[in-house]
């Protein structure tokens, strides 16, 4: 995270995300009382929204008591969304799902395609669930694998997904199998070589859209949904992300994805 007292310009922040070479580098500002502005890097490329790197950079203000207000507003490219403190953890509202589960009518994409991207041989838990895009501000391929093991044995063949990640108009593949852990509900991956992302360790934009789709599928209709991601990354690091929908008659009207931070350093680069 980079707090700016000044803007930065586009191509500093660039530069500088390029350099920490992190999946994506916040920069984060004050534009009013309790109302902030992020602008999000990946290595590669802007991107608009970033929910693990929001979660973390908000963490970090209010544990540093940076922050005084128990909410405040994100500014976004869209509507503005709620950040709130609650438990010692942040948790960041995301607009409403919207999906899109006919790729090959609408896209030309197979799902041997999908499965050959990863290099697994099946993504079905059952005959109800395929591969969806979803989205509640960025646009993931969500890919359900028959169970953990599948979702770790994945193997992406990174100039097939680059190029699906493009016909799609997507950020990443972003691949899940139910746990049987009980600490968990889901496990989870995410790859989007087309950002400059190998792996990344959490997701929570993405993580809000599967809460989402779980909860449309009827495959898990708790009011709040645990996912780990980052376990089989190499190094191995896990996280958890915490998706709280609010259902009204069956339909979902509101979400939040949240979570704790950890700080693990400070790093100064010129620019």
């Amino acid at each position: 995270m980079v707090a700016q007292s000044a803007p930065l310009s586009d191509r500093q922040m660039q530069s500088i995300a390029t350099t920490m070479n992190l999946s994506e580098t916040a920069f984060i500002s004050e534009v009013a009382p309790s109302r902030y502005r992020c602008w999000f890097y990946t290595p590669v490329r802007q991107i608009a929204y970033c929910g693990h790197a929001t979660i973390a950079a908000f963490w970090h203000l209010w544990n540093t008591a940076q922050i005084q207000a128990s909410e405040v507003v994100l500014e976004t490219p869209g509507t503005p969304l709620r950040i709130s403190w609650q438990d010692n953890a942040v948790y960041m509202q995301q607009q409403a799902p919207v999906f899109e589960d006919r790729l090959d009518a609408a896209y030309g994409v197979s799902l041997n395609e999908v499965q050959e991207a990863l290099r697994i041989a099946s993504v079905r838990p059952s005959g109800e669930v395929t591969p969806v895009i979803a989205s509640t501000g960025l646009r993931f391929l969500l890919v359900p694998c028959v169970d953990e093991t599948a979702l770790s044995e994945c193997w992406p063949n990174v100039e097939a997904m680059t190029e699906l990640s493009e016909r799609l108009d997507i950020v990443g593949f972003y691949p899940f199998a139910l746990s049987s852990r009980d600490d968990t509900n889901v496990v989870s991956r995410m790859f989007a070589p087309a950002y400059g992302i190998p792996e990344e360790a959490a997701t929570g934009m993405a993580a809000g859209s599967l809460a989402c789709y779980l909860h449309a599928k009827r495959i898990h209709s708790y009011p709040s949904i645990r996912i780990e991601q980052g376990r089989h990354m190499e190094p191995s690091t896990p996280s958890e992300i915490v998706a709280v929908l609010d259902v009204s008659d069956g339909a979902i009207s509101g979400i939040r994805v949240g979570g704790k931070g950890k700080q693990i350093g400070t790093r100064t680069v010129s620019v």
